[in-house]
Parts: C-alpha cells; sequence; structure tokens
C-alpha cells in the first residue's frame, strides 16, 4: 500500500495518511500505454523507411528457376 502523510485533514485520511494507490495504478496504466503507442509509432516509422528505400530486385534471382 502506497501511502503519503499529510498535514491537513483530507476525505480519506486515516491517521494522517492518504491512500493513493489508485493515483499510482492509473499512472502505471498510463504508463503501460504509452509503450504501446511507442511500439506502434516505431511500426509505422519502420513501414515508412521500407517504402522509401526499397530493395532493387536481384538480377540473378531468375537464373535458378527452372531448376527443380
Amino acid at each position: 500500500m502506497y501511502a503519503f502523510t499529510c498535514t491537513e485533514p483530507h476525505p480519506g485520511v486515516n491517521n494522517g495518511f492518504i491512500d493513493l494507490e489508485h493515483q499510482i495504478r492509473a499512472l502505471e496504466k498510463r504508463k503501460k500505454a504509452g509503450k504501446y503507442a511507442k511500439k506502434v509509432k516505431a511500426k509505422v516509422r519502420r513501414k515508412m523507411h521500407e517504402m522509401e528505400n526499397t530493395l532493387e530486385p536481384d538480377e540473378f534471382a531468375d537464373l535458378w528457376k527452372g531448376e527443380d
């Protein structure tokens, strides 16, 4: 349980401590959401890079097509 000391009385105060578990959980959720957004952004950047820098077809790709 996470708690901070408080000098002034507030609703939900127990013996001078404020229970902030819900706020900490909210911060953790925001952090996870930030991770997801970062991954999506990286994926989009990678796709854009691949589209801008396409590989030229290999000149020897069809050399061995008839063999099998």
